[in-house]
């Protein structure tokens, strides 16, 4: 898999510092490395055809063509502006005059565009074909089956159209090729004449132009030139193919008129740029780098990015120097490797390494979350297990139930080591245990010990022991104070309510343990517990 991005795919400023891209139906619009737009076009058929210095972006789609100024955007967020259609290069628009566009450039400072506009000879279009071809609009019919190519510059901010070349193609023997400067100031045509019937071999007129007074710098018939490439930079060299015998060579003049002849570097290849001193060319995993003396300054293996799996997108400036965006998926920032040529294998290699670096983190701070995640589920494990062993070892019985469990949540327990006075207290002393052990605020070894002594003291009252703690509790003395004969009437009546006091006291504690523990509601409890204190105090 090659993660290379094609040249139509990503754009960039000359100065580099405005990013256009085109991912399926998204176009994402970078400043720097920050994201300034993402948009999804509707239109499949929409490619970006330039971007300028100040951020100007121009798009085509299939209804026409788009502007949007990124350099207009604030902040680092995503800009929620949108694409501006220009009315007069709409399908709709052009179509009233049977025109469509051809091929569309724009300058280096995102002033212009460059259109090539193609109009086919009709009524609508007939007094065009009248100032083209000079002739007045009745012999426009001598013209028969022609088209008229136009190479117009379009000022973005006064929308005034200027006309630079007119080409009247007459029965389609003329095939145009044209490239314009970033700059703006030079312009490259050429013109294929075919043949027609038994006429000469094909030939091409090679025409290169200064702006903006469109003044002439040379004219050239060139034999066996191909349309292959023709490109010409900043400083007004043309570069063109000619197919010499069965091999194809490569050809700049310069606009003194010199002519370098190249050998491109393979039967296949790529060309990505012609700088002031360089020529680039991509050839399966290697970019190679040709002077205008037809040597190579340098030769750069492209699998030491291939390797990271990151798409990437190689940039010339026009000092030669080069730019590196690597992209690594939609809504992420771009990273920009500035280098030099000479620098430029050891700056790929620098960032190569801190990216994997960067990739070794990432992986290890997962790993880390996983190990935790691991470990919190161990845990919980270990509880539940503790949970249920409690649960098989617990041999208190529970109280009988006498009403429905409600949902109000008991009171808080507190983990201290109470004393067991009864019953309750045992029951209440052994489940404090228990939870003190699950939750961790006391050892197994204490735990043991407490569950020693209240199984112990479980054993000891179910023998029926008198508890140590009730000895207090015991009225003797005051019992050997009373007369050895009390009288009848006033004794017997308290020795026949011992009994029943005990049996209050007992329901008493027996009524607030089932409180505490949400068996009853607090309704019921406080009405019991009144019933209960009029007993104990003999009012029922």
């Amino acid at each position: 898999m090659r993660f290379r991005i094609p040249q139509d795919g990503m754009i960039a400023s000359p100065n580099m510092k405005f990013f256009a891209m085109r991912q399926g139906s998204t176009l994402s619009v970078f400043r720097d490395s920050n994201l300034i737009l993402e948009k999804d076009l509707d239109s499949l058929g929409w490619v970006p055809v330039g971007v300028g210095n100040n951020g100007c972006l121009a798009v085509r789609t299939e209804e026409g063509v788009l502007t949007f100024t990124a350099g207009s955007a604030r902040g680092e967020g995503t800009s929620t502006a949108d694409l501006s259609p220009l009315a007069k290069y709409q399908r709709v628009a052009l179509a009233r005059n049977s025109t469509v566009l051809g091929k569309i450039r724009m300058d280096a400072w995102g002033k212009a565009l460059c259109l090539e506009k193609i109009t086919v000879r009709s009524d609508a279009s007939e007094n065009l074909f009248a100032l083209v071809s000079g002739h007045e609009k009745k012999r426009g019919k001598d013209a028969s089956g022609a088209l008229i190519y136009q190479l117009v510059l379009f000022d973005l901010n006064t929308e005034v159209e200027t006309s630079l070349r007119n080409f009247l193609v007459v029965r389609q023997n003329l095939d145009i090729r044209w490239d314009l400067s970033r700059n703006l100031k030079y312009l490259a045509v050429a013109e294929r004449t075919r043949p027609v019937g038994d006429g000469m071999g094909e030939k091409v007129k090679l025409l290169a132009y200064a702006l903006p007074d469109k003044e002439s710098m040379y004219r050239v018939t060139i034999n066996d030139m191909t349309f292959r490439d023709l490109r010409v930079n900043e400083q007004g060299a043309v570069l063109f193919d000619v197919e010499e015998g069965d091999e194809l060579r490569m050809r700049i003049i310069d606009p003194r008129g010199k002519q370098y002849h190249i050998n491109p570097p393979a039967a296949e290849y790529q060309l990505l740029h012609i700088g002031r001193k360089i020529i680039a060319f991509h050839v399966g995993n290697l970019l190679i780098l040709k002077d205008f003396e037809d040597e190579v300054v340098h030769q750069v293996d492209l699998d030491v990015l291939e390797e990271i799996g990151i798409p990437y997108r190689v940039f010339f400036k026009d000092d030669d120097d080069i730019v590196t965006a690597f992209y690594r998926g939609r809504g992420t920032q771009l990273h920009l490797v500035h280098s030099t040529l000479e620098s430029l294998p050891v700056d790929w290699r620098r960032w190569i390494k801190g990216t994997v670096a960067r990739k070794q983190l990432a992986l290890d701070k997962v790993q880390a979350q996983k190990e935790e995640e691991r470990s919190l589920r161990e845990r919980d494990k270990l509880s539940e297990m503790k949970v249920q062993e409690l649960a098989q070892s617990l041999t208190l019985e529970r109280l009988p139930e006498t009403s429905p469990k409600e949902s109000r949540p008991p009171a808080p327990p507190e983990l201290a080591e109470i004393p067991a006075v009864d019953k309750i207290g045992l029951f209440r002393a052994m489940e404090r245990a228990n939870l003190a052990y699950v939750t961790g605020t006391i050892s197994q070894k204490e735990y043991e010990r407490r569950k020693k002594e209240l199984e112990k003291a479980k054993k000891t009252m179910e023998k029926g022991e008198p508890e140590p703690e009730k000895k207090t509790e015991k009225r003797a003395p005051a019992t050997r104070r009373l007369p050895e004969s009390p009288a009848p009437s006033r004794l017997a009546p308290r020795t026949s309510r011992l009994p029943e006091e005990e049996k209050n006291k007992k329901l008493l504690d027996i009524l607030e343990e089932r409180f505490i523990l949400g068996e009853i509601t607090e309704a019921t409890y406080l009405e019991l517990r009144t019933r209960l204190k009029r007993r104990l105090s003999g009012g029922d």
